[in-house]
């Protein structure tokens, strides 16, 4: 097996980021104060794990700043009530989650390859689909494959 490292954070990495740095900067620049928003750590982590899926937290932050877009509009509106955004109510403000994990085929497919996919911010599992098609029965094999990638292609 070859391992391909990919740098980044890590989902406990992002959470920390999140908590210290983007939800002070995001609250700052949407108007909005301790007193009127609070984010749980588990919600935090949802969205982390179910709205991003990048090495870095750009996309957690836009998150954070879509959810905080609608709270600062509720403000706007007249309401007092501190928002307390929880696990539970993150679909309400985001909608359904983007991604979840994957679910490995129950039933042995023809055509179709199981893979693992790691990097530091997780892991994935991959579905590899075959195709054939015609042509003069020559593989040509491009990019950067290691050994491991390159022998089960050249296999007949």
């Amino acid at each position: 097996m070859e391992i391909i490292h990919f740098a980044g954070y890590t989902q406990e990495e992002k959470f920390r980021i999140a908590k210290n740095f983007l939800m002070k900067k995001q609250m700052e620049a949407h108007g909005l104060g301790d007193a009127r928003v609070e984010f749980s750590d588990d919600a935090l982590r949802f969205i982390a794990d179910h709205y991003t899926r990048e090495a870095g937290v750009r996309s957690l932050e836009r998150q954070i700043a879509s959810i905080l877009r609608k709270v600062a509009k509720k403000v706007a509106e007249g309401k007092k009530e501190k928002v307390l955004v929880t696990k539970k109510n993150v679909t309400k403000f985001l909608g359904a989650a983007k991604f979840n994990a994957t679910i490995v085929e129950k039933n042995d497919e023809i055509g179709m390859s199981t893979g693992l996919a790691w990097t530091e911010a997780g892991g994935d599992i991959l579905f590899i689909e075959v195709a054939l098609m015609p042509g003069k029965g020559n593989l040509l094999l491009t990019g950067q494959l290691g050994d491991v990638m390159k022998d089960p292609a050249r296999r007949q």
